[in-house]
């Protein structure tokens, strides 16, 4: 069989069966809201109806039935579904109770996505042992450290996942970003089995993504942001150990976005005295939503009244959910120059540092300017503490 025929069986499968499933579980939500609607209260919550919060079982069975199509193929993307499948389950069930219970604690799901990567390295005997840093390349010559090590770096891309869902279409689109440069990278090194890996890992996010955005009618939820990072991560190790001429920095790059995102987000937190689990809602999407997208004033809504020749044509007349989906597909296209300077340098690991290096100045760039209400020195603002900013800006505002 025509290997375009594999690929598109495959991922057309993962795909349909993760939207017929995320279709269903919307359909029946009334059955069983009791145990799987999101709560719309608290800190981060932006939705006004109750949801289903279980995309993660949507997205899982999609996978796994594009596992089933190839093995009945006997396509070699097979073993690698398996291991995703089996590896992942620490961290896709660990989600999936707290999305049912609410009662599951961060730490338990942390150590559970750990898990997750511990399983699928001792399942394929892959792990990081090289990530271009000296004095770190050395000790993960020692096998504990380096299993330990692709531990915690998977868990942390997992959770970080976790951390930028927040908004109709964010997670999900940047997953499908993720993959599709992950896709590039694979073809170009002429790995065509992890190229169909991520294939399927693409098409499922898509299916979920078409009940997700624009108006939010099923949320992706700790088991499906899970599954996805540590899906996402696993790719990454696996491109990395499979292929030694792409650079790990590169890979670093793909998922720079939610990494940096929890990353600034505990620094924030540190520096204003608060636990780094502390919920709320000053992150970039969060802001982008309030002081960009929802406000009539801001340039962005101002150009869209003046190109369509409307008062009212703007996102901030809207209803939630349009806003919502605005601004999660703003944010989740920030990944794209990041995803392209991926494909671009992953042969050369100094041009993709240069090139994270690049996204994080952008990052806390564009940030400062949403807190300062002007353009502000990045790294004059990491050092601030954030009361001190909005207070600052607030008495800018006045004046």
């Amino acid at each position: 069989m025509p290997f375009s025929t594999d690929a598109s069986a495959i991922a057309s499968t993962a795909l349909l069966v993760s939207a017929m499933v995320g279709g269903l579980l919307v359909v029946t939500r009334k059955h069983h809201q009791i145990y799987t609607a999101d709560p719309f209260e608290g800190a981060q919550k932006l939705h006004s109806e109750s949801t289903p919060r279980v995309g993660g079982v949507a997205i899982y069975l999609g996978v796994l039935a594009a596992y089933a199509v190839a093995s009945g193929l006997h396509l070699r993307v097979a073993p690698l579904l398996a291991v995703l499948l089996l590896a992942g389950l620490p961290a896709w069930l660990l989600g999936l109770a707290e999305d049912i219970t609410k009662k599951v604690r961060p730490r338990w799901r942390m150590l559970a996505t750990m898990a997750s990567g511990l399983l699928a390295s001792l399942m394929t005997g892959l792990s990081l042992r090289q990530v271009g840093v000296p004095g770190l390349d050395a000790a993960l010559q020692w096998a504990p450290v380096a299993l330990l090590f692709t531990a915690f770096a998977v868990a942390g891309v997992a959770n970080a996942v976790n951390l930028i869902d927040g908004m109709n279409g964010l997670a999900s689109g940047f997953s499908c970003v993720a993959f599709g440069a992950l896709v590039a990278v694979a073809h170009c090194e002429g790995d065509i089995t992890l190229m169909r890996y991520c294939m399927v890992l693409c098409a499922a996010s898509l299916g979920f993504m078409l009940l997700n955005w624009p108006r939010g009618k099923l949320f992706l939820g700790d088991s499906g942001s899970y599954f996805l990072g540590f899906a996402l991560a696993w790719a990454c190790v696996q491109m990395t150990q499979r292929n030694p001429s792409v650079a790990t920095f590169s890979m670093l790059l793909i998922c720079i976005h939610p990494i940096f995102e929890a990353i600034f987000s505990m620094w924030r937190r540190a520096i204003r005295g608060q636990s780094p689990a502390h919920a709320d809602r000053l992150h970039l999407h969060s802001l982008l939503l309030r002081r960009v997208v929802r406000n009539p004033a801001s340039r962005f809504n101002v150009a869209l009244r003046t190109l369509s020749g409307a008062q009212k044509w703007d996102f901030s007349h809207g209803s939630d959910w349009v806003s919502n989906a605005a601004a999660g597909l703003l944010v989740a296209c920030m990944s794209l120059p990041a995803a392209l300077a991926s494909y671009l340098t992953h042969e050369n690991s100094t041009t993709a540092v240069i090139a994270c290096m690049g996204f994080v100045v952008g990052y806390v760039t564009i940030y400062a300017r949403l807190v300062r209400f002007r353009w502000f020195s990045p790294l004059r603002f990491l050092f601030e503490r954030p009361e001190q900013q909005v207070m600052q800006s607030r008495g800018m505002r006045r004046g």
